[in-house]
């Protein structure tokens, strides 16, 4: 699709996907492996409104990321921009005129509310 802001979304994430693998032991290990790096996206914070209906569903989003294809993801993915790892909580087609996107609401906690 030339032009547009489906074409031209101003960050770049990556992708990664958490797996749980079992060791030697038969115990379970986390690991994370990249999907697709410098993948063009746009990061935005959710509106106070949308947040007030996700909190109705006991879901807690910080975060909205569009992307111009689909990458099929999950809650196991995590979404990775300038350091920031963004957790997904849901994804879906999101096209709204503008041509196809497709939309992760994620979840992100900083380092410091976490230590």
């Amino acid at each position: 699709m030339p032009g547009g802001l489906v074409a031209n979304f101003p960050h770049l994430c990556t992708i990664k996907r958490e797996r749980e693998v079992r060791t030697e032991y038969i115990g379970m290990t986390r690991t994370v492996e990249t999907i697709a790096a410098d993948v063009d996206c746009f990061v935005q914070p959710i509106r106070q409104r949308d947040r007030l209906e996700y909190d109705r569903r006991n879901m807690v989003v910080t975060h909205q990321i569009y992307f111009n294809q689909d990458y099929e993801l999950d809650t196991n993915y995590v979404i990775v921009r300038n350091g920031k790892e963004y957790k997904v909580i849901a994804y879906d087609e999101a096209s709204a005129g503008i041509g196809i996107v497709w939309k992760a609401m994620v979840f992100y906690t900083p380092d410091e509310a976490t230590a």
